[in-house]
């Protein structure tokens, strides 16, 4: 798989998360997403988890993200546990929001 099509792909997970996604392209052709997603804390304050996640096909030499998918330090599916585990949810609870989702259009259809 490419980097790009890794990079689309953790891009779009993180979307359906709710979390926005600002993309950057390295001269190396390495992507950097930097995902963020904000909510509602306890007691009116807002909470905010973000992470970096470097897509690239060589090893990472300046260790500026907090997780390298790079097929050697990283995987596209150890990427998406990471964003789940910043983000703050499961699997489980994406898959319930996933079936919930379904069901809302299917019911406005």
């Amino acid at each position: 798989m490419s980097v790009a099509s890794c990079a689309d792909r953790l891009e779009a997970f993180a979307r359906e998360l709710g979390a926005s996604v600002q993309r950057h392209t390295a001269a190396t052709g390495t992507r950097y997403l930097a995902i963020l997603r904000e909510h509602g804390g306890d007691y009116g304050c807002n909470r905010e988890h973000k992470t970096t996640v470097r897509v690239a096909d060589h090893a990472d030499a300046h260790g500026t993200a907090d997780y390298t998918c790079d097929g050697v330090e990283g995987s596209v599916p150890g990427a998406r546990a990471h964003i789940l585990a910043v983000m703050g949810t499961s699997e489980t609870a994406l898959r319930r929001l996933r079936r919930a989702r379904r069901r809302a259009g299917e019911v406005a259809t």
